[in-house]
């Protein structure tokens, strides 16, 4: 068959059906999909709430409860201290298989009975009430899929060992960091993307073991650097000390100045370490 231009009966955008997904969907007897691939996956993926929580009612209390469930959703709901005890047992749930119903019709049905968690948190976690999918975490406040994050914010996505650390995405080991993405083992790092073992180091992205550094870009060992220009000590602190970084508007300036410079630069083609390749 040749390839076929379909629209998504969801998002109504148009997407292609190539010759080989048609003889895979023969394949295995099924029709060829009427959604496209990124709703299809939306719908895979919906029953995760990555970084959502809301209060509904806990049907074991009757209590509110803050909870990774929304109050529409139609299932129960126990707190997770609750759900992780002894009162309650989910074999006294179980039920005969009906083979003349559809297996998903039935799956629905149980999931729909069996209580649910109010939140994914394991143990011990200490004043973190509004967190979820989240490991022992101690003093943080709307973290998601972290593990071992102390005193942290709004951090969301392999948040691992993170403390005093606000508005970060996939950081690991670091302290005293704001709004950084995929950086990790770094000290007081702010606005930076894809650093490693960094410390003092603004608006830069793909720098490694770097340090008093100012937007700079795909640097290794150095320290003092402007916009990747060297300088001395003295150069350096006072150019950092002519920038107003406690003001709203000079913080939004310098972000858009660092991302227009970090442009002039090649990306690599992917971030990977230690990674072992098949013979040739």
């Amino acid at each position: 068959m040749n390839q076929e231009t379909k629209i998504c009966q969801n998002c109504k955008l148009n997407f292609n059906i190539e010759p080989e997904d048609f003889a895979f969907y023969e394949k295995i007897k099924v029709p060829a999909p009427t959604w496209c691939p990124k709703c299809r996956l939306i719908q895979r993926l919906i029953w995760r709430s990555e970084s959502n929580i809301f209060k509904r009612r806990d049907d074991a209390t009757g209590k509110d409860t803050i909870s990774t469930v929304s109050p529409s959703a139609p299932v129960v709901v126990y707190n997770k201290k609750f759900w992780n005890s002894d009162e309650w047992n989910a074999i006294d749930y179980g039920r005969d298989y009906d083979f003349s119903i559809p297996f998903f019709v039935q799956l629905k049905q149980l999931l729909s009975e069996v209580p649910l968690p109010s939140a994914y948190i394991n143990e011990p976690a200490i004043n973190s009430e509004y967190t979820a999918n989240i490991t022992t975490p101690k003093d943080c406040y709307m973290v998601f899929s972290s593990t071992r994050s102390e005193n942290c914010m709004y951090t969301v996505v392999g948040g691992v060992d993170a403390r005093d650390t606000v508005d970060g995405h996939m950081i690991t080991k670091t302290e005293k960091c704001y709004w950084d993405v995929n950086v990790s083992g770094s000290f007081n790092t702010h606005y930076s993307v894809d650093c490693d073992s960094c410390r003092d180091v603004f608006f830069s992205k793909d720098c490694v073991n770097c340090s008093d550094s100012f937007g700079c870009v795909s640097l290794r060992n150095k320290s003092y650097c402007f916009y990747n220009e060297q300088l001395s000590k003295d150069e350096y602190r006072q150019r950092l000390a002519n920038i107003d970084l406690g003001s709203r508007e000079t913080v939004a300036s310098e972000f858009e100045k660092a991302k227009s410079f970090w442009l002039k630069f090649p990306v690599k083609y992917m971030h990977s370490l230690k990674i072992l390749t098949a013979p040739e």
